[in-house]
C-alpha cells in the first residue's frame, strides 16, 4: 500500500512539473487562435510503372468515398500529391484529406461500413480490392496535422 501511495505521489509531482510551464505560458499572453481543420496525409510508395494503374483505382472507390464524405460535411477537401523531392524511402505519392475537425474523422464504423458496402460491394469484393491495391503500392505512413487559425488581426 505504501508503494502505491509513493508511486501516486511521484506521478502527481511529475504531472505538476509538466503543467507549470503550460500554465505560465497561458498567463503570459491571451490565446489568439482557434482550432481549425485536421489534415491527414497518407504517404504511399507506388511500384515502378504502376502510377497510371494506381491512379485509376483511386479514381474509383477512394474518390467516391471522399465525395460522399464531402457531401456529408465531414471532409472539406481532398487531393493527391506527388512529392517533387525526397528520399526513395519517403514514398512517391501522398493522399491528402482535409477534415472539418478531429471529430469528423471519428465517423462510426457502422456508417463507414454502410458507405463502403454501397461503394465497393460486400466484404469479398472489398478483399479483392485490397489485394489489387497492394500489388500496386505500399503504405509508408500517415501524418495528421491540425491547423491553428488566428482569431485576431496581425499586430
Amino acid at each position: 500500500m505504501k508503494l502505491i501511495r509513493t508511486a501516486l505521489a511521484a506521478a502527481l509531482l511529475a504531472g505538476t512539473g509538466f503543467a507549470a510551464p503550460a500554465l505560465a505560458q497561458q498567463a503570459s499572453a491571451p490565446r489568439n487562435y482557434e482550432l481549425g481543420p485536421v489534415v491527414e496525409i497518407r504517404t504511399v510508395k507506388v511500384e515502378p510503372g504502376q502510377l497510371n494503374n494506381y491512379m485509376a483505382l483511386l479514381n474509383g472507390v477512394w474518390r467516391k468515398q471522399q465525395e460522399e464524405r464531402k457531401k456529408a460535411g465531414e471532409v472539406l477537401d481532398y487531393g493527391i500529391y506527388q512529392p517533387m523531392a525526397g528520399n526513395d524511402g519517403d514514398g512517391n505519392l501522398q493522399l491528402v484529406v482535409v477534415y472539418k475537425n478531429a471529430a469528423a474523422m471519428d465517423t462510426s464504423l457502422d456508417i463507414l461500413d454502410k458507405r463502403l458496402n454501397a461503394l465497393a460491394g460486400g466484404p469479398e469484393a472489398q478483399a479483392r480490392g485490397i489485394v489489387e491495391r497492394n500489388k500496386l503500392r505500399t503504405f509508408v505512413g500517415t501524418t495528421l496535422l491540425r491547423e491553428l487559425r488566428f482569431t485576431q488581426p496581425p499586430q
